[in-house]
């Protein structure tokens, strides 16, 4: 029952949204313009309480992230994972778990960046013919359409620099040809930049713990442990990583 009342709910919001935009295209003149004075005095409002510590635009409230953005934050970062098949030991979202580390350790090494959601949905394959369990895909047109369009909204905001990031091979030609074109299209107004970062193992997703039961706490018979190590190794890499993937960035905002 709640779930039909949700779902309900969704298509109520749904229809009143189709109906003011249909009024605002019939809209005269003064109405627009008296439509816009709101609007902005509404997106000029002070927030009401104090904002999170956050680089993640999903979790801001669009008056933290107007404000980041009025406060110097110009680069909005899209970083692209997947769900694949990753073998019998790590999760299939090891991509993504990787990238949620690593994005937010970039956006505060840059102190002026915001990222994205991780895009988890990318090209794994033709979606119709899935060799292996698990493994999630689109349509490189597809990936690219959302690439496109994810990055003119954070341009229409006000981010003047969007960056591609990915951690799966297959994501790289996207993602640079998008940022070909988007630059090709916005002729000057913003930039988009693509940074390849290599894929690491993200110790918490190995399941660590089963495989020290089971005595398969190796790889190619060296052993990984303590997994203490395990996790030390793993920060360490994140922070090494970040700044090679800092220091592309600048470099690219630089050119």
């Amino acid at each position: 029952m709640k779930t039909t009342t949700w779902i309900l709910g969704v298509l109520a919001l749904t229809a009143v949204s189709s109906a003011e935009a249909q009024d605002r295209r019939t809209l005269t003149a003064e109405q627009r313009a008296e439509l816009q004075r709101r609007q902005e005095a509404m997106r000029s409002a002070p927030r009401p309480i104090e904002g999170i510590n956050s680089i993640w635009i999903d979790e801001l409230t669009w008056m933290e992230v107007r404000d980041e953005i009025a406060s110097g934050t110009t680069i909005g970062i899209i970083a692209t994972g997947g769900v694949e098949q990753n073998g019998p030991y790590v999760a299939g979202g090891k991509h993504n778990y990787v990238l949620e580390a690593m994005c937010d350790a970039i956006a505060r090494e840059l102190g002026n960046a915001l990222c994205a959601p991780v895009m988890k949905y990318v090209p794994e394959g033709d979606p119709e013919n899935i060799r292996y369990p698990g493994t999630l895909s689109v349509r490189q047109e597809t990936f690219r359409m959302v690439l496109e369009d994810v990055a003119n909204s954070l341009k229409s905001q006000g981010f003047t620099d969007v960056v591609f990031i990915g951690d799966s091979g297959g994501n790289q030609n996207g993602m640079s040809e998008t940022a070909a074109r988007l630059n090709e299209h916005w002729e000057g107004a913003a930039r988009a930049h693509y940074s390849s970062i290599v894929a690491t193992t993200d110790p918490e997703r190995i399941r660590a713990r089963q495989r020290i039961e089971a005595g398969l706490y190796s790889i190619n018979e060296v052993e990984l442990g303590p997994l203490e190590r395990t996790l030390e190794i793993g920060r360490e890499l994140i922070a090494y990583r970040t700044g090679i993937t800092v220091r592309a960035i600048r470099e690219s905002l630089a050119r």
